[in-house]
């Protein structure tokens, strides 16, 4: 029947979905990591090298580079672990790829694809991804190396900030190799702090607190709600949340769209403790006063510059 048809379409379509969301296809690592860096190659020529020229080769490739992949080379090193660029190929690889693309292929075409709104809600949606996994890997590495170290689990049975910070570092440590501290904070919190700082405790407390309280309580609240999905374990679950929630923001933040000062978090916090101008009591509004004053305590005329009557 017709309603067996669209039933049965609606559960494809949400499998490939929570498939993809959740990086569960062929080759996702390889796809995410070049559709981060086409993406992240492409801002740095609209930011820094319009022409393709501006710069020195190398040192336009390594400004990419660290702008595309600044946090899987320099956040490992924080835990004790191999950078990504001397660990895999992988990295090297999709950005001499990317490179080509955007600064050197003929008439330009890589540059110029890349500016097409269709190409880049793809590299938006596939940049998306590219983070969310990361902040999900960091999160789950640190947790595994973590949490047999006593010192870490003294006050609670899983590591609690180890975790949550070391993946919201992911997204910040090359902003803080190549602006530095204080430029990447003078003006607030960056997007990238915010996503780590809201998803990360969530998605750690929910995947990896098994004998906490807070994980406990996490969990039976979101069973609680009835139109969550079912079927799904915990950590499935957990990281399409994320994901879902990501993907969102990214699209949001493109030029076409709300662009990249927007984020929910700062909405959220400003509509609940942004302080409003309060009125104070007996005073009119500042142009009435303007007005009063200029309509009451006009100036007169010296009485020698006036004209005699005669």
């Amino acid at each position: 029947s017709t309603n067996t048809t669209i039933s049965e379409m609606k559960d494809v379509v949400l499998s490939y979905a929570i498939h993809f969301l959740t990086g569960d296809f062929p080759y996702c690592k390889e796809i995410r990591s070049f559709l981060h860096g086409y993406s992240g190659f492409m801002a740095v020529r609209k930011a820094n090298d319009k022409n393709g020229a501006d710069l020195n080769w190398f040192h336009r490739f390594f400004i990419c580079v660290l702008s595309s992949f600044g946090g899987a080379i320099l956040t490992p090193m924080w835990l004790g672990k191999p950078s990504s660029i001397i660990a895999t190929d992988m990295t090297m690889l999709i950005s001499l790829a990317v490179n080509v693309l955007v600064f050197y292929t003929p008439f330009d075409m890589g540059y110029k694809l890349g500016k097409l709104f269709p190409i880049k809600l793809i590299l938006t949606i596939g940049s998306s991804l590219f983070k969310t996994m990361g902040m999900i890997g960091f999160c789950t590495v640190a947790f595994d190396v973590l949490k047999t170290n006593p010192a870490a689990t003294e006050y609670y049975p899983i590591p609690i900030f180890g975790p949550i910070i070391w993946a919201s570092l992911l997204g910040n440590m090359g902003p803080f190799f190549m602006k530095g501290f204080h430029v990447h904070l003078e003006k607030g919190m960056p997007y990238p702090f915010q996503a780590g700082l809201f998803w990360m405790p969530f998605y750690h407390f929910y995947v990896h607190d098994t004998e906490g309280p807070i994980g406990n309580y996490l969990r039976q609240a979101v069973d609680s709600i009835p139109w969550i999905p079912v079927g799904l374990d915990n950590r499935t679950f957990a990281l399409l949340m994320v994901s879902t929630g990501n993907q969102l923001v990214g699209i949001l933040q493109m030029s076409e769209l709300l662009g990249s000062s927007f984020s929910p978090f700062v909405r959220v916090y400003n509509a609940l403790f942004a302080a409003k101008p309060e009125k104070k009591a007996g005073l009119p509004p500042k142009n009435e006063t303007n007005n009063s004053n200029n309509n009451g305590n006009q100036r007169k005329k010296p009485a020698s510059k006036r004209k005699k009557k005669q």
